[in-house]
């Protein structure tokens, strides 16, 4: 059991017993032995033993108020506004805006003609002979114009109102290089339509091509009333196409129209927009009317007004 560095002096002392007694009895052996361990035993040293530590007092715990956590101030968020619907009305979804389209222009090629056929068709007759009918304007008190092909081979005509009775006229003078006729009738008060009015005569140029015109005539068979009134006349709209100088040849200056019309609207009045007369119907070729400008008639009326004919 012995662990320690005494071990070592143990082995010295019984050395050094040896030397001095070489015979000791068995008795001194033992207590030499006995008296060798119990000295070596006391020449250990001994573990010091730790130093007592005091105890201290226990401290008194120092009771303090439970601390409170102070609660976060919440950040104030941004009121929204509040959206105003009219009574009893749900909100509706924004629809998502469509591009604006662009406006198209409203397609018109010509003008309304209405207020002036309305003021127009009563100065407006139908011209029959016995070989035929065509159309005629009023161009001055008592006297109506046509052309010199629709009252061709006859000296008395029939002129037919919209509404109201026919009546007499007589041929009083024709341009036969214009194509031109003036027909004369006495004008008794019951015998004209009370509406019926010359018709206003204007101007027209090559700078009125491409204009819209208005024409009216007595196209196809038409029924006739018990007076032998024959309706109200036909109307055409038309645009100016070109005005055609042919004088060079001798055949003088037609208004080339196009417009769709009959033979029966031969000799009736071609309307610029103003109501005015700017020429006067004369022949249909394959689908154009040809017109005489209304300077001709200027320069044709005064003679035949004087019964002068060419």
């Amino acid at each position: 059991m012995w662990l320690y560095s005494g071990c070592r002096a143990v082995a010295v002392v019984f050395v050094s017993a040896v030397v001095i007694s070489c015979s000791p009895s068995e008795q001194d052996v033992r207590r030499i032995s006995e008296e060798t361990v119990a000295t070596a035993i006391a020449s250990i040293p001994r573990p010091t033993s730790a130093p007592t530590v005091t105890p201290q007092p226990t401290p008194t715990p120092i009771e303090l108020p439970p601390t409170v956590t102070p609660a976060l101030t919440p950040t104030p968020q941004p009121s929204a506004t509040p959206v105003i619907f009219p009574p009893d009305a749900s909100p509706q979804p924004t629809a998502t805006p469509q591009p604006t389209p662009t406006p198209q222009p409203t397609l018109r090629p010509y003008p309304n003609f209405n207020k002036v056929y309305l003021s127009a068709w009563p100065s407006v007759f139908r011209v029959d002979t016995r070989e035929g009918s065509g159309s005629g304007w009023l161009v001055s008190p008592g006297h109506i114009l046509t052309n010199h092909h629709v009252v061709e081979g006859g000296d008395s005509v029939t002129v037919r109102q919209a509404d109201s009775p026919s009546f007499p006229a007589v041929v009083a003078a024709v341009d036969l290089d214009r194509d031109i006729a003036l027909l004369r009738f006495d004008e008794p008060a019951e015998i004209l339509d009370p509406r019926a009015k010359p018709l206003q005569l204007g101007t027209i140029t090559s700078d009125d091509v491409a204009k819209p015109l208005l024409i009216l005539g007595y196209d196809g068979a038409l029924a006739l009333t018990v007076n032998g009134a024959a309706g109200k006349a036909n109307a055409h709209v038309g645009v100016l196409s070109l005005v055609l100088d042919l004088r060079v040849i001798g055949r003088g200056v037609h208004l080339v129209i196009d417009a769709t019309v009959d033979p029966g609207d031969s000799g009736g009045p071609v309307l610029n927009s103003d109501g005015q007369v700017i020429g006067m119907t004369r022949s249909v070729d394959e689908g154009t009317l040809f017109a005489i400008p209304v300077d001709e008639i200027h320069d044709s009326l005064s003679a035949l007004t004087r019964g002068e004919g060419r």
